[in-house]
């Protein structure tokens, strides 16, 4: 089998697969990448192939974005926190799994 019919013969097993969309925080996504995630850069979502999704069932769900009370000088702090600005709301927010985060900064509690 030469390259292009290999390469042939993968394409048209990719496109009868099942894709599952992934909700993937930004922070996460090398590691979605690096478990065989796909983006799908007209969805602006990542997603697996149904045969490979017991390896993301972690991002099946969207996860709720707890707001965090952070100053303006901090900013630099909450981002190398993994943390990320949510530009409508205009705050930082992280995950229930950024512990350091949740640790450093307290919750907004009238966003959460």
């Amino acid at each position: 089998m030469n390259d292009k019919s290999h390469l042939l013969s993968k394409l048209n097993r990719l496109s009868s697969q099942k894709k599952k969309y992934l909700y993937v925080p930004f922070s996460e996504k090398d590691k979605v990448k690096g478990l065989g995630a796909y983006w799908d850069g007209n969805k602006k979502l990542w997603y697996c192939q149904d045969s490979k999704k017991e390896l993301f069932t972690e991002w099946f769900e969207q996860k709720k974005k707890i707001y965090l009370e952070s100053k303006y000088e901090q900013k630099d702090q909450v981002k190398a926190l993994g943390c990320e600005w949510d530009k409508e709301i205009k705050a930082w927010y992280c995950f229930e799994s950024n512990k350091e985060a949740l640790k450093t900064f307290k919750r907004r509690k009238h966003l959460n």
